[in-house]
């Protein structure tokens, strides 16, 4: 099995237009070489660089349904992520999503408000932001926080077994601002 699937083109903010950054396709990978970028011919260059490159041989590029907004937020030169989320996505910061879990309280707070933000460092996710509340997982808790400093802790095994009772929790306190 190849160490990657797929690969993805993101066109970035600073060289497209806003309305055209993202990822606009991805192709699935056929063969993955380690290769001097010497050896590489298909984008040429005029200095003789011995640094080894990855070289991707691909099937066709697909383009996205509806590709994935770039919303601020950029990649580094190399960035992973699953299948699943790359069809699902709307934005780059859904892509840092790691576990079933973050994916799964994600999920949820979209059925509470579609505006939420992502707080993301280095590729992670660190938190949700909507309205006035920043909501994020610690210590095997989900907590809650108000601007005006009221919060809310619900435990995360309890969240991932009836996420449904947790999301009538999340809304009687978010009802009580």
């Amino acid at each position: 099995m190849l160490p990657f699937r797929y690969v993805v083109l993101y066109q970035p903010i600073n060289s497209f237009s806003i309305n055209d950054s993202g990822i606009w396709y991805y192709s699935e990978v056929n063969m993955v070489s380690e290769v001097q970028r010497k050896d590489i011919s298909e984008i040429p260059t005029n200095k003789i660089n011995n640094e080894l490159y990855l070289k991707f041989i691909i099937k066709d590029w697909i383009n996205l349904k509806e590709p994935i907004k770039a919303n601020g937020t950029g990649l580094g030169v190399h960035f992973y992520t699953n299948s699943h989320l790359l069809l699902l996505s709307s934005s780059i910061s859904e892509l840092y999503i790691r576990s079933n879990t973050e994916y799964r309280l994600y999920y949820e707070l979209k059925r509470i408000t579609k505006e939420i933000i992502i707080n993301e460092c280095e590729n992670q996710i660190k938190g949700f932001q909507f309205q006035e509340t920043t909501v994020f997982i610690f210590n095997n808790q989900i907590i809650f926080s108000l601007e005006n400093g009221r919060s809310m802790k619900y435990n995360l095994y309890d969240f991932i077994k009836k996420p449904s009772v947790a999301l009538k929790e999340f809304r009687r306190f978010l009802d009580m601002k």
